[in-house]
């Protein structure tokens, strides 16, 4: 009898809500407007600031032989012993040790986009640099150009061919760090434990 009674009391209830009128559908999702406050000023000025807060290191290179002398200065000047990118062809010929990824001390990388607002690098299947080259190393280095720079998430999403997606993306955003035991910040935690940006004119490419 009790089974009875609930099941008359809910058939009851659809009868109820099935008389009442509804309400308008709301109003169409509007996807193109921008939820988020867009940075202020040079998109690289935003984005190296963001960049500093997550504990990035941004280098610049007015030339290409400054960049060389740079780069060979953070790879050189530190005891990394191994090398592996990518570039090795480029890194071989300015004399850095090469290895294998799973052993390297050192990756060296291009990059897709350069994320302003939130001053996070994306690297995707379409670059070519293995998944894995981003994560295996301590030490991450990314080369990048100015016209990589982009205000929003939303521009790389929108800039993506759909008849031609790749299989992966990476948003980094900063070194891997990690604050789960008594709060205390821990870098290298689950990937680099350091991450270096050089940042080239677009008439520079290092292949």
């Amino acid at each position: 009898m009790a089974e009875h009674t609930a099941r008359e009391r809910v058939l009851k209830n659809i009868r109820a809500a099935a008389l009442q009128k509804s309400e308008p559908y709301p109003e169409p999702t509007d996807n193109e407007s921008r939820v988020f406050h867009q940075p202020v000023g040079p998109l690289k000025k935003a984005f190296a600031q963001r960049f500093a807060e997550s504990f990035g290191h941004l280098h610049s290179a007015d030339s290409p032989h400054l960049f060389i002398d740079r780069l060979l200065a953070i790879i050189n000047g530190r005891p990394w012993h191994s090398t592996i990118a990518p570039l090795s062809a480029q890194l071989h010929k300015l004399g850095a040790p090469l290895t294998s990824q799973r052993t390297a001390e050192v990756s060296l990388t291009h990059c897709n986009a350069l994320v302003a607002r939130t001053g996070s690098i994306i690297i995707d299947s379409s670059a070519n640099e293995g998944r894995v080259s981003s994560i295996y190393a301590p030490v991450h280095i990314v080369i990048a150009y100015h016209n990589q720079l982009i205000v929003d998430l939303s521009d790389y999403f929108s800039s993506l061919n759909p008849a031609a997606m790749p299989s992966s993306a990476t948003i980094i955003g900063g070194p891997s760090r990690t604050a789960d035991i008594e709060k205390t910040l821990v870098l290298g935690a689950h990937g680099p434990k350091e991450l270096h940006l050089f940042i080239l004119d677009n008439g520079f490419f290092f292949r």
